[in-house]
Formats: structure tokens, C-alpha cells, sequence
């Protein structure tokens, strides 16, 4: 991150979602939960997209267990939503904000 300019490439969000995440009392794995989604998400111009565990475990630096326990807590608030559960094998989950 040498040169962290709009020019180089930026993920567009709405300020109402950003004051939201600001303001939510969440802790840092389920902000950094968040924030990976916003990317996978807004910064391809998508509303949504199928993740693995381990795409969200490649980017975040926690432990599974942790991780499940952010998507779990973040669904129950309301702030993401499973769209569509997926194999394992075959497909990931499909989440949304």
C-alpha cells in the first residue's frame, strides 16, 4: 500500500452503511467480516457474492471458529445475510449486506 490513491482503484460505499459500521459497537473481526464483504461485493459492483470460509479466513487473521462466530453474531444483527447456503464442495454461501 505505497500509494493508497482513488486513482489506483476504490470501492464505492454509501456514507449511511459507513456511519452505520462506524457507529455499531461491533467488535474488529466482525468490522474486518464487513469490510471483506463491502470489497467482494460494492468493489466489483455486485450486490452480492458466493465466499468460502477459507476466502474470508485468506484475508482476515483469525482463527475458523472465530470467524463462524462474527457471520453468525453479524446475521443475527441483521448487518449480512445468507442469501443461499452452499456445498462445500461445489459452491460457497451467498452473502449480502
Amino acid at each position: 500500500m505505497a500509494n493508497p490513491q482513488v486513482e489506483n482503484g476504490h470501492t464505492k460505499i454509501a456514507n449511511d452503511l459507513f456511519e452505520k459500521i462506524i457507529s455499531s459497537g461491533l467488535n474488529g473481526t466482525e468490522i474486518c467480516v464487513i469490510l471483506f464483504l463491502i470489497r467482494k461485493t460494492y468493489g466489483f459492483q455486485k450486490k452480492e457474492d458466493h465466499i468460502s470460509l477459507s476466502q474470508f479466513l485468506a484475508y482476515i487473521p483469525v482463527s475458523r471458529p472465530t470467524l463462524c462466530k462474527a457471520l453468525k453474531i453479524l446475521q443475527l444483527v441483521k448487518i449480512i445475510k445468507l442469501v443461499k447456503k452452499g456445498n462445500s464442495k461445489i459452491m460457497a454461501n451467498l452473502y449480502t449486506l
